[in-house]
């Protein structure tokens, strides 16, 4: 098994049991969902086992069947993570976002997919979103500003990286950021 794909395994069977907590809030105004049913049930299986290929069109069924409910799109953007298809998995980030009650939870993926699908400038926005959407947590300002001095952003890096310091003073990578993009280096990732 490779690394990205151990990477990808273990960060799928941690999401599943998130995504289990987060089953009745993100089930969306659909009564007729029900996430323990057969269909949603074999979806969840197969990505916690990460049977991608299997699971992709159980995926595509159940988004046609239920286009509202975030956690259909959750799922789906699992399985396009594990097939390493990265605009569909930026594509499924944004529907669970515009579709949850808890959107932040799409967060950071959503700015990662984007990113390995090559649209820097998506993975930016879609940082900033996510720190507007957790403007109290100081990981997603980390985040934020490690894009925007990836973008070439220093003074905004800065200001992120300053802000999220504020939040939690004994952070040590927001520290060392503050201390490097106030020295004007770059940020090891």
């Amino acid at each position: 098994m490779s690394a990205h794909a151990l990477r990808t395994a273990l960060w799928c069977a941690l999401v599943v049991v998130y995504v289990g907590m987060l089953a009745g809030s993100t089930s969306g105004s659909n009564p007729a969902f029900d996430a323990m049913a057969p269909r949603p049930r074999a979806l969840e299986l197969a990505i916690g086992e990460t049977k991608f290929e299997q699971a992709l069109p159980i995926a595509i069924e159940l988004g046609r069947m239920y286009p509202e409910i975030p956690l259909v799109a959750y799922w789906t953007a699992l399985v396009h993570r594990g097939l390493e298809r990265h605009a569909e998995e930026a594509a499924a980030w944004e529907a669970y976002l515009t579709r949850s009650s808890v959107p932040e939870a799409a967060c950071p993926a959503i700015a990662e997919a984007y990113d390995r699908a090559g649209d820097r400038g998506a993975s930016l926005r879609a940082l900033e979103r996510c720190a507007q959407l957790e403007p109290l947590d100081a990981e997603r300002l980390l985040d934020f500003g490690d894009g925007l001095s990836r973008a070439g952003r220093a003074d905004a890096a800065l200001a992120a990286y300053r802000r999220g310091l504020a939040l939690d003073p004994d952070h040590p990578v927001l520290a060392l950021r503050v201390g490097a993009a106030a020295r004007g280096a770059e940020p090891r990732k």
